[in-house]
């Protein structure tokens, strides 16, 4: 099946004025409510409910606003390109967004539902420009029609990854380091070279782990240490310490935006990671997959 097949032209709405995130759903709602022959403020508040679950934004200033309803039995997909971006919060984070997608399918549609999710992604990562240059409701049509987009059979890497997470370089301290896990609540980066090409990783609990001289580990109980200058030694020299220091090689955590959902769920279980590296042939860095990505959109999309 094509995307193109199940959009409707009438709820295609390029260059809309809303004031604020809220205002976009009730919009969304009131669009969808004659075609689904549903009450607007009871869409309203199944869009609020998945709201609250996670943020829908997704990266390059799109949001994606959706929810299964219990005895709606049709798939229904609106795009609003809006004149001016509005703001969003994301991961405690401010951003803002110009392009909606807004999904409404029936809760026994599971895989249709996460495949749709999918390849509207695949719309976003890849052909941002085309979103960008849309002028026209009629335009819209003609280059999703021309994009020819599959509904996949497989949910894939590209669906689940966030690709503007952040990275840092070999040289870069460990204090910047840590810095830049607290600015975005994470644990985990990627560590590239100047050409974005993946060299491997560092990860909190292993920084966590080096404070600790490697004797220490063969003890049965720490308690009866109130002080370890160990410790704060580490700690205290956190802007002479280097990312090359403490990253671990990438072997088994990275895949590209092709691998799809069973294998990165394979290689998961199999090697107990939380996060999983995309990379193109050249093994240069696209985004990272982390569990709370799986979380929010396969098991609770």
């Amino acid at each position: 099946m094509k995307l193109q097949h199940i959009l409707n032209k009438d709820l295609i709405f390029i260059n809309s004025e809303v004031n604020d995130y809220d205002g976009l759903l009730k919009f969304l709602s009131e669009k969808f409510a004659p075609f689904a022959n549903i009450k607007a403020p009871h869409i309203y508040k199944k869009l609020q409910e998945r709201e609250k679950l996670s943020s829908t934004y997704m990266g390059r200033s799109t949001a994606m606003p959706h929810n299964r309803i219990k005895d709606f039995k049709n798939i229904l997909i609106a795009f609003v390109k809006l004149k001016t971006p509005i703001p969003v919060i994301h991961n405690s984070r401010q951003e803002e967004i110009k392009y909606i997608f807004s999904l409404l399918i029936s809760p026994s549609e599971e895989k249709t539902y996460l495949n749709i999710l999918s390849s509207i992604s695949t719309i976003v990562t890849r052909h941002s420009e085309f979103l960008e240059k849309v002028r026209s409701e009629d335009e819209f049509m003609e280059g999703i029609t021309s994009l020819d987009i599959s509904i996949g059979k497989y949910i894939n890497a590209e669906y689940l990854m966030q690709d503007d997470y952040p990275f840092v370089r070999e040289n870069d301290s460990i204090r910047s380091t840590v810095d830049l896990m607290k600015s975005f609540q994470i644990t985990f980066l990627p560590v590239v070279d100047k050409s974005g090409m993946l060299k491997g990783y560092i990860d909190l609990v292993d920084l966590i782990h080096a404070t600790f001289p490697g004797y220490v580990f063969d003890l049965i109980d720490f308690s009866f240490l109130t002080d370890f200058p160990a410790l704060e030694k580490f700690w205290g020299n956190e802007d002479k310490l280097k990312v090359s220091d403490f990253m671990s090689p990438p072997e088994n955590i990275v895949i590209n935006q092709e691998t799809k959902y069973p294998e990165i769920l394979f290689l998961i279980s199999k090697h107990k990671k939380e996060n999983l590296i995309v990379t193109d042939l050249k093994q240069k860095l696209i985004g990272v997959i982390s569990i709370k990505q799986i979380l929010n959109k396969m098991i609770r999309p």
